[in-house]
């Protein structure tokens, strides 16, 4: 695309087209660089953590800052109350169960 500059103070810009704007992903800021005879505009890189702490801040403000897991332990009715196996629990034959926990194998007969 070809394109005129246009005078800005004692300088000279260029305008930069919506479409080309939005396929490039520049906004406000350009990275600028000249090589070999060509002006290149790159959009800046963004640090990983770039507007967590402004984030941050707007969550605090609307209250969006709670922790969904806040009390939670991972508990259920069975560990508040204790639970034990019923007697009459059908245990599979030993030469059914291997447990491979350790090496050799140890067989396992479940609690008793």
């Amino acid at each position: 695309m070809r394109t005129k500059l246009v005078r800005v103070g004692n300088s000279k810009g260029v305008r930069l087209p919506k479409a080309i704007l939005e396929q490039s992903g520049i906004t406000d800021e350009v990275d600028l660089k000249v090589e070999e005879g060509r002006v290149i505009l790159m959009r800046p890189e963004r640090h990983p953590r770039e507007g967590w702490a402004e984030d941050a801040r707007r969550m605090v403000q609307n209250g969006d800052d709670v922790d969904p897991f806040e009390g939670a332990t991972g508990l259920n009715s069975w560990d508040e109350k204790g639970w034990t196996w019923p007697e009459d629990h059908p245990w599979p034959e030993e030469s059914d169960v291997m447990t491979p926990i350790s090496s050799p194998s140890t067989r396992s007969r479940g609690p008793k």
